[in-house]
């Protein structure tokens, strides 16, 4: 019956290719012979059902006049066509008449009343119901209601959250229904074996992954994400009593009439399971929405179905609420919606389902929908290869992809850097991640010092590698991830356990980011560093295990800095040489303090050439309320240890934008060579974006006291814990903690270092 071929690309979620034509004479003749209608042949016109928010169900609007009676207005649900794309390997119209009758039977929840099934497929070529026309606005998926300029986005806050907790109510009512086994078992009738529901629903899932990867091939992050399920699958969910489960519990499914919902829609994915599959999908389904209107730089409706409002809302109308592994539930119902999608939205596939392999891995569903529809799809290379989710927005500065460099200069980079300290002294993390697009490489490192007054002094590396993709949004390379919760001031940085050291920790900016000034380093002609970074300081809060010690994270006690820097800088294998430099590298100086103080940060940067010429020199402070203020040409004294390199602290003596002096007082509480084991500087073990085979990790101890090491900590950049103490010109002072990192390599005549190997006296 099909007029035209399947559709590559589509504008909606399910497209119809039925021909009509045929079907008022057809559904005429067949209302004639049902139960409870006139003997004779009704007048019967069809039309399309418009757009909807179904993604698998084919709807048509139906009018059926009997001679001396009304017309009856109706909604046809179809199982789709072949030609259609199926979302599903079977479609169960009789378990979603017969739940729908239930629901209205047993409940006061607004379900369309039911008539007329055709089970067979035998009349119009697919099985088919037909339900009451109901009336109201739907919060619309195309564009996501949170992109705004709509009936819902446009209303007042107050009525939206009438309506959010009325949807609420809805699904709390579905899942009050009592012997919910014995009222709904039919709806297991098509699951695959085992030993409890959940356990069954999970088998289901799998096997619709595997229908969807036929056509559009399969994914890591999915089977990632079902084989995280299998391994931390919830025995005490599993276990708990069954309700009835909507199964594609949102907003977008339901009709609102005064923000009050009149019908509740779209029952082909109802199942009986636990409850915190609807609980956890209404809130996820929403943080899709929010993420992409975050990622369109519009502010959505970030108050709207915040999980703690939906839980209070949920435990108030049932009496209980979802249980400890709502996590976990939440990723076994997100994920199958996502790939499910895939089989009628083939690119959109991984950009839903690299997120949802990630929501089993923290504390709540909530915590990760930033992350979910902000991934793009790790395709192998094709003729869509570079195009990700940002080139749907007006951001671009070049005709090309946003994931494509600029340029096709080898030592393009893209990377974040980040660090993490207590106030103690004794331990120092600091991490990165990076992509560099020209050598198809992604790599990120974990660089942990710690020091025992009366114990081991080590330097712990891990590094991870792996071939560069397109998932720029989704920043991941093996278990490290490094998701952006709200741009330019929170993150949620993970390392799942490899060789032996994980990480989960959580940052938050405590004031404005700062955007750099430009750096850029020539050697002779050649560029070799292009480069343009911001800088924060923050707290963290979460954990750092090493070898199964946890160690805890507070935000009042711990502190760091971070930076995204882009552009050109030296990466990867080493080029080869050429005609060599004249006059030859000398050395550099350089210096870089941001800190946190109580009521502003700063941000110091100083780089010098071996005469002690400065090329770089920037120096601001941000304060709370967002001004910045530059602290002119600060003069600076490092204070080195005697008969070494290594700084101890220094002295900043700046300028107050009114003229008064500003004074910086620095220490170092432990430093941390980050050419050592960090990649940085010359690093003989590790160097950013060299390629080292698929799915590289390796852990690297380093015996900060053993001679060898010793030897090597001169001659690169150290990254220290700092501690500064501030004075103003009228007196006041602060206190300040941060980064305090510093390198002086080479000749650097105001320091009185005459060539690579001088050292203070």
């Amino acid at each position: 019956m099909a007029t035209e071929p399947a559709v590559e690309h589509i504008d909606h979620l399910q497209r119809s290719s039925r021909d009509t034509t045929s079907v008022p004479d057809i559904l005429a003749s067949w209302l004639a012979e049902q139960p409870d209608t006139p003997d004779s042949a009704p007048e019967v016109t069809v039309s399309a059902g418009g757009d909807t928010n179904g993604m698998s169900s084919e709807t048509i609007s139906v009018t059926a006049t009997w001679p001396g009676t009304e017309t009856l207005h109706w909604v046809m649900r179809m199982a789709p066509s072949a030609a259609d794309i199926p979302v599903f390997r079977t479609y169960r119209m009789d378990h979603q008449f017969e739940t729908m009758r239930r629901v209205a039977e047993l409940t006061d929840v607004p379900v369309p009343r039911v008539h007329h099934l055709e089970p067979t497929g035998s009349l119009l070529g697919a099985p088919f119901f037909l339900m009451d026309r109901m009336e109201g606005d739907v919060p619309p998926d195309v564009m996501p209601y949170t992109f705004g300029d709509n009936w819902f986005a446009d209303a007042d806050a107050t009525d939206r959250r009438r309506a959010q907790d009325s949807a609420i109510h809805v699904i709390a009512d579905l899942h009050s229904i009592p012997d919910a086994t014995e009222n709904f078992g039919f709806l297991l009738d098509d699951l695959p074996a085992g030993d409890s529901i959940l356990s069954r629903l999970l088998a289901w899932l799998q096997d619709w992954y595997d229908l969807s990867a036929e056509g559009i091939g399969r994914s890591p992050l999915v089977e990632r994400a079902l084989t995280w399920l299998t391994a931390n699958f919830p025995d005490e969910a599993a276990s708990a009593d069954p309700v009835l489960s909507w199964g594609d519990s949102r907003l977008g499914n339901m009709m609102f009439v005064d923000f009050t919902p009149t019908a509740v829609l779209d029952w082909e994915m109802a199942r009986i399971g636990p409850r915190e599959l609807d609980v956890a999908w209404v809130i996820f389904a929403h943080g899709v929405f929010q993420e992409l209107a975050t990622m369109a730089g519009l502010p959505g409706l970030p108050d709207l179905l915040r999980e703690e409002d939906v839980r209070a809302t949920y435990r108030e109308r049932t009496g209980s609420g979802p249980g400890p592994n709502w996590a976990t539930c939440a990723g076994s119902t997100s994920t199958p919606r996502c790939n499910g999608a895939a089989s009628s939205c083939g690119q959109a596939r991984d950009a839903c389902t690299s997120a949802s392999s990630n929501v089993p891995m923290t504390s709540t569903a909530r915590s990760s929908t930033t992350v979910r529809c902000s991934n793009v799809s790790s395709r192998k290379a094709d003729h869509m290869s570079g195009l990700g989710p940002l080139d749907e927005f007006p951001i671009h500065q070049l005709p090309q992809p946003i994931a494509w460099p600029a340029n096709s200069d080898r030592n393009f980079y893209d990377r974040a850097y980040l660090n993490a300290h207590d106030r103690s002294g004794d331990i120092f993390l600091i991490t990165g991640i990076g992509y560099y697009p020209n050598l198809g490489v992604k790599d990120a490192f974990v660089l942990i010092r710690r020091r025992a007054a009366d114990g081991p002094d080590t330097q712990t590396a891990v590094h991870l590698s792996d071939a560069i993709d397109d998932a720029r949004l989704d920043q991941h390379v093996g278990g490290y991830r490094l998701a952006v919760d709200e741009p330019l001031r929170t993150l949620h940085l993970t390392l799942e356990e490899t060789e032996g050291v994980a990480v989960d920790l959580r940052w938050e900016g405590l004031f404005d980011p700062l955007l750099e000034q430009p750096h850029v380093m020539r050697q002779g002609t050649k560029v070799t560093l292009d480069a343009q970074r911001f800088a924060q300081v923050g707290t963290w809060r979460g954990s750092i295990t090493i070898d199964g010690e946890q160690i805890a994270v507070d935000p009042t006690a711990w502190i760091g800095t971070r930076d995204r820097s882009w552009g050109i800088r030296p990466v990867g294998e080493p080029e080869p040489a050429g005609r060599p430099a004249d006059p030859p590298f000398e050395g550099m100086w350089w210096l870089y303090v941001p800190m946190a103080f109580d009521d502003f940060q700063l941000v110091l940067i100083v780089q010098e050439d071996p005469s002690g010429f400065r090329t770089l020199n920037d120096c601001s402070r941000v304060w709370k309320d967002g001004r910045v203020e530059q602290l002119g040409w600060p003069r600076i004294s490092v204070h080195y240890a005697s008969g070494t390199r290594i700084p101890t602290g220094a002295t900043i003596s700046a300028t107050a934008s009114d003229g008064s002096a500003v004074t910086f007082e620095v220490e170092s509480l432990l430093p941390v060579p980050i050419h050592v084991g960090g990649g940085y500087g010359g690093d003989p073990d590790w160097t950013h974006g060299v390629w080292r085979g698929e799915d590289f990790t390796e852990r690297l101890t380093y015996d900060m006291t053993s001679p060898e090491v010793v030897g090597r900590i001169p001659f690169g950049v150290i990254d220290h814990v700092g501690r500064a103490v501030c004075r103003e010109g009228d007196g006041t002072t602060r206190t300040g903690w941060g980064l305090f990192e510093h390198g002086a390599l080479g000749r650097h005549d105001p320091s009185g270092f005459a060539d690579w190997l001088t050292v203070a006296p």
